[in-house]
């Protein structure tokens, strides 16, 4: 009995390797995610300007702002991110929701990247004042209260948690992007019209 064998490593080899991430997808995602946060942004910054305004005028307690603002900054990057990486699967035209979810995932640590530039300064001098004002305080600093450290160190845990949870909902955003817009191309894929070109 005659047997064949099928190099499947030869079969295979003509077929070229198609990358799983669509770079040029991804960077126009992130475009669309960084118009959508400073449009957000923009209008966040209306309100909170307008409620402060208030605060200011009744002589009230402006504690609520910091609450405020931190509630807006995770809403405002989990729409843009959802956004993003659903613009970023549609263009891509791949109808797998895992490659779809991969899109969101690189989108998002390039935005959470761009943020974490942008605001480096301000963290690291609230972890020196917090660091500082805590040392002075366990000196017996009299220029420092008990209340002043405390008050401190409650804030840098503050924007902590903040940032920890606007990452976790922000990724998870990104990847229901991905999903979404991986969902769409199956159900109604984008059909992209050639137009000839007339040549004199």
């Amino acid at each position: 009995m005659e047997t064949t064998s099928v190099n499947y490593s030869a079969s295979n080899s003509s077929q070229p390797a198609k990358a799983l991430i669509c770079w040029r997808s991804v960077f126009a995602g992130i475009f669309v995610t960084l118009l959508a946060y400073l449009i957000l942004t923009a209008l966040g910054a209306g309100i909170g300007g307008f409620h402060a305004a208030r605060i200011i005028d009744h002589n009230q307690d402006g504690s609520g702002l910091f609450t405020g603002a931190a509630v807006w900054l995770g809403l405002t990057s989990v729409v843009s991110l959802f956004l993003g990486s659903y613009f970023a699967t549609r263009i891509s035209m791949t109808p797998n929701r895992k490659i779809g979810g991969a899109h969101g995932v690189v989108i998002a640590a390039i935005f959470f990247a761009y943020l974490m530039y942008g605001a480096g300064n301000m963290l690291g001098s609230l972890t020196q004042i917090t660091g500082n004002m805590v040392a002075a305080n366990t000196m017996g600093s009299p220029l420092v209260s008990d209340a002043d450290a405390e008050r401190a160190a409650r804030t840098f845990a503050n924007v902590g948690w903040v940032l920890f949870v606007t990452f976790m909902l922000g990724t998870t955003a990104a990847v229901l992007g991905g999903y979404e817009g991986s969902t769409a191309n199956t159900k109604k894929p984008m059909q992209v019209a050639l137009v000839p070109i007339k040549t004199i």
